[in-house]
């Protein structure tokens, strides 16, 4: 009996720890309450980047191949209820700015919290948050209501070490979110994929622009050897097996019969009408395609490029007698810049596809074809010859 008794006694004490430990696993700690997508900490080398360190990061994330979307489609979920208020405390002298959501402020508000997580996250980066924006008494221009057309936002500041001064260097970037903190974990944790809503998952290096633009640094400039290298790779690399086919189904809206260029250097205005050979092409440029081009170049990591716009304006070049957007691109070492007039927005598609590495030129329908058969044009765009017999 009194064996009996004990051998009761053990099993009741397994079951109340098998529970327990259930429990404890089950129960929500503080990874769940990160915002969306962000990763547990990543141990990195011990001390700040450096900027140098930073640049080698997205060269090496850059240089890597891209991983493949990975969409498993929509999940069963509990949407989140809509704060109808929130109430912001200072974390330097408590005190409270109330926010409501009748322009969206109370959810921007409401974010600063799991942003204040996201930032511990960071590790191996001297980075912190500016909240400043959000208290009535920090802030006292600051209108609650969000009817103001600047109304508050968070700013990430980046500092970095100066080895050789022992200064530090700030960057600083208004208008953060919990997915540009994302971004920047992903980077220092090695990793080549970007978390999307759920299970997705699609390629880091795509958002390389905006990770330039966060951490204050870029990509350095492949040189002439580098890209000769690339363009050799990719000659000698086999064509994707699966392409897409794009949309085929959609209305081209009306092209417009003028368009006014806007000098950016000194405001001068130039009227292109519909009228006379290549007048229709001058429109177009103007009014579609030259806003998508400023954009795009400004999104080719690893590629030192620029557009001079000057041909477009009758004041910079009166004599201009076929204006045309001029691609510049400077390579490291070299003097003298490569000048490309009439550069389109396929162009330099090709040229950011060449430098993230992908083997696939989509379209503006978003059809694939293989990028190795375009390499004569992307030849041509760099000014690099093929060195094949």
């Amino acid at each position: 009996m009194y064996y009996l008794v004990i051998g009761l006694v053990l099993v009741l004490s397994l079951g109340v720890f098998a529970f327990a430990g259930g429990w404890l696993k089950a129960k929500p700690g503080p990874a769940e309450d990160r915002p969306a997508g962000l990763a547990a900490p990543v141990r990195l080398a011990a001390g700040p980047s450096t900027r140098a360190e930073v640049q080698e990061k997205l060269k090496r994330l850059a240089d890597s191949p891209a991983p493949p979307v990975k969409l498993q489609g929509a999940m069963c979920y509990e949407p989140r209820a809509i704060l109808d208020r929130t109430e912001y405390i200072c974390p330097k002298d408590g005190a409270r700015t109330l926010y409501t959501n009748e322009h969206g402020q109370a959810e921007v508000a409401a974010q600063i919290q799991y942003m204040r997580e996201g930032i511990k996250l960071l590790k191996g980066l001297d980075v912190s948050l500016d909240e400043h924006e959000f208290c009535k008494k920090c802030n006292p221009g600051l209108d609650p209501s969000g009817l103001s057309p600047k109304g508050p936002a968070l700013v990430l500041v980046v500092r970095y070490p100066d080895a050789r001064t022992g200064k530090v260097e700030e960057h600083r970037v208004r208008g953060v979110t919990s997915s540009d903190l994302q971004l920047i974990q992903e980077l220092l944790s090695g990793s080549l994929e970007h978390g999307l809503e759920g299970p997705d998952t699609g390629p880091l290096k795509d958002h390389l622009a905006r990770l330039q633009e966060l951490l204050g640094t870029r990509l350095a400039a492949y040189t002439r050897a580098e890209l000769q290298a690339r363009l050799q790779a990719l000659a000698d690399t086999e064509p994707p097996k699966t392409l897409a086919t794009g949309a085929e189904c959609y209305k081209p809206s009306m092209p417009p019969t003028t368009a006014d260029y806007v000098c950016p250097k000194d405001g001068s205005r130039t009227q292109y009408k519909v009228g006379g050979p290549g007048s229709e092409n001058l429109v177009h440029l103007v009014s579609r395609a030259l806003p998508a081009l400023r954009r795009m170049v400004a999104d080719i990591p690893g590629l030192q490029v620029s557009l001079d716009e000057s041909e477009l304006c009758r004041k910079c070049n009166p004599g201009a007698k076929d204006p045309a957007a001029v691609l510049v691109i400077m390579l490291p070492g070299e003097k003298a810049a490569r000048r490309v007039r009439g550069v389109t927005e396929d162009d330099l598609r090709l040229l950011r596809e060449l430098a993230t590495g992908a083997l696939a030129h989509k379209d503006a329908q978003d059809g694939e074809t293989p990028l190795k058969d375009h390499l004569p044009r992307i030849r041509e765009l760099l000014g690099i010859e093929s060195t094949a017999k």
